[in-house]
């Protein structure tokens, strides 16, 4: 055998034994998700007991109904963009050992949207919908479509409006400082969006790092 084709072999004997886990990255396993069946193994139990199998299952078909067939993963570090066949996604995700132990999907983006009948759609779902969608240029709005916009409705994240709020309470009575310094805990960590829940445990942040990061780009941890 030729030399060249024993360090071949060699080498191929290596990275087979450093792990198979080891040679998955995040762009892998984002691409597993949308090609092969779901597996519990491939979760950690804290992500489980928070989102089951089924229901992911559910969220990965709804993306696919809306965007077409996945095709590929681009990027090279969080936030990921999955492409399909009719649009785009973005994704972010957290491994450890290779094991999923977040994953956040948002920006969904069709190629060719149908104002009209997109905002058809969502007036014939079920419960109440409010929609309005803006145009910002040269610092003037232009409304290009709503629907029931002075409705009032819930939305997710606002209630990081009111943790600031009384947060600011709290500073103005003087009960905390924005300088003052907690230590990142375990228990605190929750699923993305964010970034915190992949720093170490103990990693030393101020009230304002934390309130910055909530409101900036709606971390759940902070």
């Amino acid at each position: 055998m030729m030399p060249y084709a024993r360090r071949c072999m060699l080498c191929v004997l290596v990275v087979l034994s450093s792990g198979f886990a080891q040679m998955i990255g995040p762009q892998d396993v984002l691409t597993q998700l949308f090609v092969e069946p779901l597996r519990e193994a491939q979760f950690s139990s804290a992500f489980l007991d928070a989102v089951p199998v089924s229901q992911l299952e559910t969220i990965l078909s709804q993306i696919e109904d809306e965007l077409g067939a996945f095709e590929q993963v681009e990027g090279e570090a969080n936030p990921y963009t999955l492409v399909f066949t009719d649009g785009t996604a973005r994704a972010q995700i957290s491994l450890s050992d290779g094991i999923i132990t977040g994953l956040f999907f948002d920006q969904l983006e069709p190629l060719n949207v149908d104002l009209a009948g997109t905002l058809k759609n969502l007036s014939d779902l079920p419960g109440e919908v409010a929609v309005i969608i803006n145009k910002y240029q040269d610092d003037e709005v232009d409304v290009l479509a709503q629907v029931n916009a002075d409705t009032p409705l819930a939305v997710g994240s606002a209630f990081k409006l009111l943790i600031l709020d009384v947060l600011q309470e709290q500073i103005l009575r003087g009960e905390h400082t924005w300088d003052e310094v907690v230590s990142l805990q375990d228990n605190w960590r929750s699923l993305p969006s964010g970034m915190l829940q992949d720093w170490p445990v103990g990693t030393a942040v101020t009230l304002e790092t934390l309130a910055t990061l909530m409101i900036s780009i709606s971390d759940n941890t902070a």
